[in-house]
């Protein structure tokens, strides 16, 4: 390496370094103890952050086989896997955006809120898995096309 590129590249190394270090969140972590969680404060700790990633893959395969899977005896299965994944994957996630963006004022009014819509999405999904169509049929049915008339219904 030349001598030229050498020196402007320990110029640029700390401008670099500056601006990744802005891309994490600016929100310092307050957790009680290293590795622990709360419901409130998924996105607290190790934990939250192993579990929000291996959620993540759940959603990231699950869906696709699913959807390929679906009629069988595998569809109830993964819908109900995928019932659970989905509101919990949202639930991390968006207390990381309001790790992020809310007032520490209003935090703790945004993650009760947030946990709320979780458990309601929650169970509103279970419901469709264990008495409606499933999440997956509920999904494949946007692409469908309505259902013929029968004659003699008016």
């Amino acid at each position: 390496m030349s001598a030229s590129l050498q020196r402007s590249s320990a110029l640029l190394r700390p401008v670099v370094t500056a601006h990744v270090r802005r891309l994490h969140s600016s929100v310092p972590k307050t957790s009680s103890a290293p590795g622990s969680a709360s419901v409130l404060n998924a996105d607290d700790g190790k934990l939250g952050t192993k579990l929000y990633h291996a959620v993540n893959m759940v959603v990231l395969a699950g869906v696709p086989a699913a959807v390929a899977t679906s009629p069988s005896a595998l569809t109830m299965p993964l819908d109900i896997v995928l019932g659970i994944a989905m509101p919990l994957h949202a639930h991390i996630g968006m207390n990381y955006v309001i790790s992020d963006y809310v007032p520490k004022s209003a935090r703790g009014g945004a993650r009760g809120a947030m946990l709320a819509a979780s458990v309601l999405a929650t169970l509103g999904l279970l419901k469709l898995n264990l008495t409606g169509a499933g999440l997956t049929e509920t999904l494949k049915a946007t692409w469908r096309g309505p259902k013929p008339k029968e004659e003699g219904a008016k």
